[in-house]
């Protein structure tokens, strides 16, 4: 082997391993910080993590080994730095829903559905790489914020109808969002006011925490409280619920035992599952790079998330994703690096092993006020309101995802928003809107005439622009509005298509233009192209002659298309012939 090929490798190896890059550049000050950090975070997630899990379908002590696999395979490979990996709500409700049908509720076959939770996770990893192996990390510019917000509160109002019955010391029903809605209804003479109260005790009391005291472990704080409050009284006999045992022991690894008709039936879950995390964990690096000024590689993240998932997989976890509160909190207290997702999980790696049993007196009902607490910003009514002032048909956007999830389910409402953004953009797209250009008075500037209030419009010539790119979906849309202009018009000699905001051309479109050009000569019209991107050149030149296309420079602008017709056509010009509005 070379020497020039070891750099090589080296470099290809830390692209694939981003830790090798950092941590030897990790300066001893920080450890302090990641250090505390880590401890803060840990005690969140310990009472987070446990609740997720319940949410996810599962017993508790499954959203840690999650938290423990995510933890560590998000370390080795992650760029986003202060990004904490582990179970997360919007994932735990896409699971539940989906294992409910297809397996039936934990309880009803315990092994299977965990199995099926696991291999969720592992084939949602697998699906990652292969994402990443075709460089699909594009894909996270598809989903438009409109659809995003909307699936986010439709999620939040799901997530906390699912919590309500825990809450009001009810029988947990399933179903979509209305089902279990009008089932909460029907079961509201059977409220326990003992579980209801000290529910909405707590919660009361870890909103005024958050508030007062952001930077503290309120969520551990809160359930330390919940659990002296269930020891020295007699509650639960009242019909308040407890956890009770949890397993102790670190989890050992495991392949789950599933079938091959199991994996094709959880492949849609997992592709689900795959955009929704991709979406959530580069919405998080987003933000965060904005704050600190480093660069989130979209690619690399699909190796992170695959590794976190497959890890947790393997240790008996569930699906996993980047998560907004903890790497938030994370941020605000002072983290540094990627070591605060390690020496975390390590800490959840000590409680499994040996300080379970300090949760047997939890309340089931703190579990639901957690959960209600951690997503109700997810309901952002008033982002909603923002979009609908901004543009209506993407408030329409926003309310058919939303809409969706209530009534179809989570995957689908996600992909209801998707849908319709598309049909959208492909009406817009084949149906583009026509500007007429005149030139602005003292200037060499052709603008639309309908936003102008002066300009100058050259008898015997017509110059157009379409806001869109030139594509199939348009080409003969855009050819019949021209020569439908021209007819209008009548005594046209010039026609000039400004390209300027159109930078895409694809073969159909240059085909139609060859078509638009022919139509024209027979009309005695000269036909000329302005503004042309490379792009649009290359492919005019691949299928357009070239004759008719070889004056076509990255210099011919609308201007100096103008200044050669006039000075062969100087009669038609004359100054009192010209054209002012």
């Amino acid at each position: 082997m070379t020497d020039e090929s070891e750099p090589k490798k080296d470099r290809d190896l830390a692209r694939f391993l981003p830790v090798l890059t950092w941590l030897p550049q990790y300066e001893k000050p920080w450890f302090r910080n990641d250090l505390l950090a880590a401890i803060t975070i840990a005690a969140f997630s310990i009472p987070n993590l446990m609740a997720f899990s319940q949410l996810a379908g599962l017993p508790p002590q499954y959203g840690l080994y999650a938290g423990i696999g995510a933890g560590i395979g998000y370390f080795f490979f992650g760029t986003i730095k202060r990004m904490i990996a582990g179970p997360s709500a919007s994932q735990a409700i896409l699971v539940a829903s989906v294992l409910i049908v297809l397996v039936g509720p934990y309880e009803d076959d315990p092994a299977k559905y965990l199995a099926m939770a696991s291999m969720a996770a592992i084939l949602t990893g697998v699906i990652f790489l292969i994402a990443r192996a075709i460089k699909l990390g594009f894909l996270v510019n598809l989903i438009p914020v409109p659809v995003f917000k909307g699936f986010l509160a439709g999620m939040g109002l799901t997530i906390i109808v699912s919590q309500l019955p825990k809450l009001f010391g009810v029988a947990s029903t399933q179903g979509d969002f209305f089902t279990r809605l009008f089932d909460l209804l029907g079961q509201l003479g059977d409220t326990n006011f003992y579980t209801l109260g000290l529910g909405l005790a707590l919660m009361g009391l870890l909103f005024v925490l958050d508030w007062r005291f952001s930077r503290s472990p309120n969520t551990l704080i809160v359930v330390i409280i919940a659990i002296f409050i269930m020891i020295f009284s007699d509650l639960a006999s009242k019909g308040v619920e407890i956890i009770g045992d949890i397993p102790r022991g670190i989890p050992s690894p495991t392949i789950p035992a599933v079938s091959i008709d199991d994996i094709g039936n959880l492949l849609p879950l997992a592709i689900g599952l795959v955009i929704l995390s991709f979406v959530e964990t580069t919405s998080i690096g987003r933000s965060l790079e904005t704050r600190h000024s480093y660069k989130m590689d979209p690619d690399q993240e699909m190796v992170a998330l695959g590794a976190a998932n497959i890890f947790s997989g393997f240790l008996q976890g569930f699906p996993v994703s980047g998560s907004f509160s903890r790497s938030f909190l994370n941020d605000r207290i002072g983290g540094k690096t990627q070591l605060v997702g390690l020496m975390s999980a390590l800490i959840l790696l000590i409680v499994v092993a040996g300080f379970t049993g300090v949760f047997y007196n939890m309340p089931v009902v703190i579990l639901a006020g957690l959960i209600i607490m951690a997503v109700y910003k997810l309901v952002d009514f008033k982002e909603l309101h923002r979009i609908r002032m901004v543009s209506k048909n993407a408030f329409i956007v926003a309310m058919a995802s939303f809409a969706g999830v209530l009534v179809v389910g989570v995957l689908e409402g996600l992909l209801v928003g998707v849908v319709i953004s598309f049909i959208y953009i492909l009406y817009r797209i084949s149906a583009p809107h026509m500007s007429i250009l005149g030139r602005i008075p003292d200037t060499d500037d052709f603008k639309d005439v309908a936003r102008n209030e002066v300009f100058i419009l050259y008898p015997a010539v017509l110059i157009v622009r379409f806001d869109a790119p030139l594509v199939f979906a348009n080409s003969h849309t855009i050819k019949h509005k021209i020569l439908d202009k021209v007819e209008e018009e009548r005594f046209v000699e010039l026609v000039i298509l400004d390209m300027e905001t159109s930078p895409m051309l694809d073969v159909t479109a240059a085909d139609m233009l060859g078509e638009l050009d022919t139509a024209l000569l027979n009309k005695e019209i000269l036909f000329r192209l302005a503004n042309c991107t490379g792009e649009v050149r290359d492919m005019l030149k691949a299928t357009y002659s070239l004759k008719r296309v070889g004056h076509i420079k990255a210099s011919t602008t609308v201007n100096q298309i103008m200044e050669e017709w006039t000075e062969g056509n100087a009669d038609h010009l004359e100054e009192d012939e010209m054209r002012w509005a």
